[in-house]
């Protein structure tokens, strides 16, 4: 889950009802989300095209869907909350009386920025080089970062046998360090390495990249790396829970792109520690640790391995926590609320 996803349920958590569009498949039929009641999917394929047209039709065309959305869910919405400015980006066809959101989590999201943003009363940010971006726009811009679902936390417990290293998060995209990631790999043959995430063609990957294929065939050629694909539901969180300490291997060139990775408050909310490139979001917090020179970050690492129990103490598990806490989705979304016009 995302933080669309999240939202989402949160928002349903409050008595809201949810519909939450599907988008790139066609139909018209709604479908319950037992796990979330009140969240309904609705399945829809916006016109293609729409940014290459005059921006006088498009709106027309815009509204057109919306209003038809609005028929098939038999109520006209109170609020249009969007996280993607490729389709559907002006959000404010159906009037002033729609609360309208552009929620901006990547900043290679970058299709029409300027119409979601200029058309939306309030936009939202997960690093300051996306407000940035938004601020052109729309000066009601915050950069709230990423939301936590604290209420899945497994607690650790020290072990016998290897240390267990978890990575997690989509093994084939090219932000990755892929040599920094296989030298952890090759440098600590006595640890446990799980790779939890795609590294294949698939939804999130429509095209493989040779290199990626070469990346994958290293992993699978140690002893020591698992790849278990993508996880979902209890599968994922017991992951969570086995593991001694997560790496993230970013490649340091995509500085303002991996400044705030979605997974680092569920990371945090383990209590474990974690080992990474810089991440700008958290320079100033003494949360995680991190370094962008490779061999400093290998030599984390081995500290980490050799020192584990004193990296994760109790009170810097709980420390981690708490952060987490402060960062939950409810707190979000209370937060969000203080920021509406």
């Amino acid at each position: 889950m995302l933080s669309k996803h999240h939202y989402a349920a949160e928002l349903a958590r409050r008595g809201n009802e949810i519909i939450f569009i599907e988008p790139f498949y066609n139909g018209t039929l709604l479908k319950e989300v037992p796990e979330h009641p009140g969240v309904r999917l609705l399945p829809w394929k916006p016109f293609r095209g729409l940014r290459k047209i005059p921006h006088v039709i498009a709106r027309q065309m815009q509204k057109r869907e919306m209003l038809k959305i609005s028929a098939l869910t038999g109520s006209r919405p109170d609020v249009i909350w969007s996280f993607d400015n490729s389709r559907l980006f002006d959000l404010n066809v159906l009037g002033e009386e729609v609360l309208t959101i552009h929620h901006m989590v990547d900043l290679n999201q970058d299709f029409e920025v300027a119409r979601a943003a200029s058309s939306a009363e309030l936009c939202l940010a997960t690093t300051r080089f996306i407000k940035k971006r938004l601020s052109k726009y729309n000066t009601h811009s915050f950069n709230i970062g990423h939301g936590c679902d604290v209420r899945k936390v497994r607690e650790w417990t020290p072990h016998d046998g290897p240390i267990r290293i978890v990575y997690t998060g989509n093994l084939l995209i090219p932000l990755l360090d892929q040599d920094r990631i296989l030298a952890a790999v090759d440098r600590f043959p006595q640890a446990e390495f799980f790779f939890v995430g795609s590294y294949q063609k698939g939804k999130l990957n429509r095209r493989v990249r040779k290199e990626g294929e070469a990346f994958i065939e290293a992993l699978r050629s140690h002893e020591n790396v698992t790849l278990t694909g993508p996880l979902i539901g209890p599968e994922y969180h017991e992951i969570l829970a086995s593991a001694d300490l997560f790496i993230l291997g970013y490649d340091p060139r995509h500085y303002e792109q991996v400044a705030n990775p979605h997974k680092i408050p569920e990371l945090l909310n383990t209590g474990r520690v974690i080992i990474s490139n810089v991440l700008d979001s958290y320079v100033d917090l003494g949360m995680v640790e991190m370094s962008d020179d490779k061999e400093v970050w290998l030599e984390m690492i081995s500290s980490a391995i050799e020192h584990i129990a004193d990296y994760n103490t109790p009170h810097l598990q709980s420390k981690r926590k708490a952060w987490a806490e402060k960062h939950s989705y409810e707190r979000q979304v209370n937060h969000i609320e203080t920021l509406i016009p």
